[in-house]
Formats: C-alpha cells, sequence, structure tokens
C-alpha cells in the first residue's frame, strides 16, 4: 500500500459543509464589523499627516464654521493651485454689490468619488451654497485612493462594480475601516484625533493653497518656482491612458466612475438648487486638452476653459499646476466668467 493509499480524503458532502460554515461565518464577522459605530469627524480627519490632510478642513468649514459659503471650488490638486478664494470673494462680491464667499476645496489627485464624498457633506450640511465649481480634464478611469477611507458605506459600496478596477479594493475596505475607526473612537488621543472642533488646529488649516506650503507629511509645495520651458508639456488623448480593452465600450462603462459620481453630483444639486459649473484649467501647452465627450459636461453646466494661460511657462509651478503668475493671471479672467453665473444661481437658489 503506497502513501498516498493511507491518506484520507474528507468527503464531498463534509467538504461543501465545512466550506459553507466558513462561509457563513466571514459573513456573520462582517456583518458584526458593519454593525459597530464609527464617527464621521474621525473620518475626516484620517488624511492628517498625509497630502489629504485638508480634507479635516472641509468637514470643519462646513459643519463648524458658520461663515457663509456662496461659491465652493472642488476638485483635485489643480483646482486647489488655482483658486485665490480672498481674490475670487473680493472680486465677486465688487462685481455684484454684496458679500459672496468662495472657498477652495480642491485635494490632490484625481478621482470624482472623493469629489462627491465632498459635496455630499457640503450640500447636506450647508443650505447657503450656491455654486460649485468642480475641476474638469480628460475624463478619468480613476478612483480616488482616498475615497475608500473618507467616503460614506453607501457611496462606496454603491458604486460601479464593473468597469471600476478599485471597487473589491474599497469595498473590502469598508468592514475594515468599521473596526479600526472603531478602535480609533475608543482612544482618540493615543490615535492623534480631535474629539471636538479645535480652533487652534484649524486656523493652521485656513491657509491659501495656491501659495507655498508644506503638506500634511511634510512635502514643501512651492508655488513661486517656475516651471522648466523646455519641459515637455501638451496633451494626452484619453485613448493612451484608457485601458485598451475598455476602448471597445461605451463611454459610460469607459469612464463608470466618473460618469457614475458626476450624475450623482449633479442629481444632489438639482435637489438642493445648487449650480454647477467646471473649471478646466490647462496643463502647460495643453490647451486643447481632450474630451471623449464635452457633452456630458456641458449638459451639467458651463465649461471655463482659460486656454490662454497654456504657452507661457511663467505661468506654471510644473507641468499640471499652475504658479502665482499663472493664478494672478487667472483670478480676473475667472472673476469675470463666474459673475454672471453666480448671478443666475442666485437667482434660482
Amino acid at each position: 500500500m503506497t502513501a498516498q493509499d493511507d491518506t484520507e480524503l474528507l468527503p464531498n458532502g463534509l467538504a461543501l459543509r465545512l466550506f459553507g460554515w466558513l462561509a457563513l461565518g466571514a459573513v456573520l464577522v462582517t456583518a458584526l464589523l458593519m454593525l459597530l459605530p464609527n464617527n464621521d469627524y474621525y473620518r475626516w480627519q484620517q488624511g492628517d499627516g498625509t497630502i489629504l490632510f485638508r480634507a479635516r478642513y472641509v468637514y470643519e468649514r462646513t459643519h463648524f464654521d458658520k461663515r457663509p459659503i456662496d461659491v465652493a471650488m472642488i476638485g483635485s490638486s489643480r483646482m486647489e493651485a488655482s483658486a485665490r478664494v480672498n481674490e475670487l470673494s473680493a472680486g465677486l462680491s465688487q462685481r455684484l454689490g454684496h458679500p459672496v464667499s468662495v472657498v477652495n476645496f480642491g485635494m490632490p489627485q484625481e478621482g470624482r468619488d472623493l469629489q462627491w464624498a465632498v459635496v455630499e457633506q457640503l450640500l447636506n450640511t450647508r443650505p447657503d451654497v450656491k455654486l460649485i465649481v468642480l475641476t474638469a480634464g480628460a475624463e478619468s478611469t480613476l478612483s480616488h485612493p482616498g475615497f475608500r477611507f473618507l467616503g460614506t458605506d453607501a457611496a462606496i459600496l454603491g458604486a460601479p462594480a464593473i468597469y471600476n478596477l478599485n471597487y473589491i479594493e474599497n469595498a473590502l475596505t469598508v468592514p475594515y475601516r468599521h473596526l479600526a475607526y472603531f478602535i480609533q473612537g475608543l482612544a482618540p488621543s493615543a490615535f492623534r484625533l480631535s474629539t471636538r472642533f479645535d480652533p487652534a488646529i484649524y486656523s493652521k488649516l485656513t491657509f491659501d493653497p495656491t501659495e507655498t506650503f508644506r503638506t500634511g507629511d511634510g512635502i514643501l509645495v512651492d508655488r513661486e518656482r517656475v516651471i522648466d520651458p523646455a519641459q515637455r508639456g501638451g496633451p494626452t488623448p484619453p485613448a493612451a491612458v484608457v485601458d485598451r480593452k475598455l476602448r471597445l465600450f461605451p463611454l459610460d462603462q469607459r469612464y463608470a466612475v466618473e460618469r457614475h459620481y458626476l450624475r450623482r453630483i449633479a442629481a444632489l444639486a438639482r435637489e438642493k438648487k445648487v449650480t454647477i459649473a467646471f473649471l478646466r484649467v490647462p496643463t502647460y501647452r495643453g490647451a486643447e486638452e481632450y474630451f471623449d465627450d464635452p457633452g456630458f459636461y456641458t449638459a451639467i453646466g458651463p465649461v471655463l476653459e482659460p486656454v490662454q494661460l497654456a504657452d507661457d511657462y511663467r505661468n506654471y509651478m510644473d507641468k499640471d499646476h499652475l504658479g502665482r503668475t499663472g493664478t494672478a493671471r487667472l483670478s480676473p479672467w475667472l472673476i469675470e466668467k463666474l459673475a454672471p453665473i453666480v448671478t443666475a444661481a442666485e437667482e434660482t437658489h
């Protein structure tokens, strides 16, 4: 008799039952983890000490700072680098003859799902918002890496599951973060979390991100730097960045995350009678960035494109972001373009 003959195999029925019990146990553990309470304020502090450290500012400006928010600039680091809110507020106030408060809620990296998380917090908390200006660039296939930590459970689990390369990773993070955030809540000071609003911390986050600053992890963002004019710029067609397999699919599948969350933003804005516009700041030498379907955006709101900035290297700190010279030139143009949009938004709000 060989060693193989001595091996005892589990009967098929018993193996299936064991597998079933393991699967049931995994479901029950996941369900129990999902029942653990989480604090929204702790959730929006998860970016502390990272490049997303201004997530706390978004939450605190929305929930604790009672000054008006009339116009919210929301998007990627291109929005963060572009919107001089003090100048925009002053210029719009002067043009319209009454105070207009503008905030810059831009945060690094692309991903329309994180912008939805910001919009959801904002519009469900602040009835004073009249206009949201979103970043626009070439359509994105990306889920923002911070979304799985900052978004709500419903927003993460309700994302498109197909054509979304990050869906499984994001979904698996939900029960994990319930446990992690619950543990953090048991000893918040050990995790450097604020249990209540701290004006001293908040005041350090209210700086203008179009000026030079350091991120939460100490990286210097030098807005005074000027790009080397020899650096290559120019647009990247979507076909060069979209997975080859997706190029055969309709645009709703090709850009599933982008379109799903933009539609959610547009629907919530309509419900709250808030106007949507887009700001597409060009990259260096990239005035003609490609849209596969510009009509998708213009159906939601006007698209503002300061293409006149693109060919002057002095406007840029790097290929993708304006520097202080560029934002100084952008602000008067943007005030002129936004003034009639704000007026119309006030009339319909």
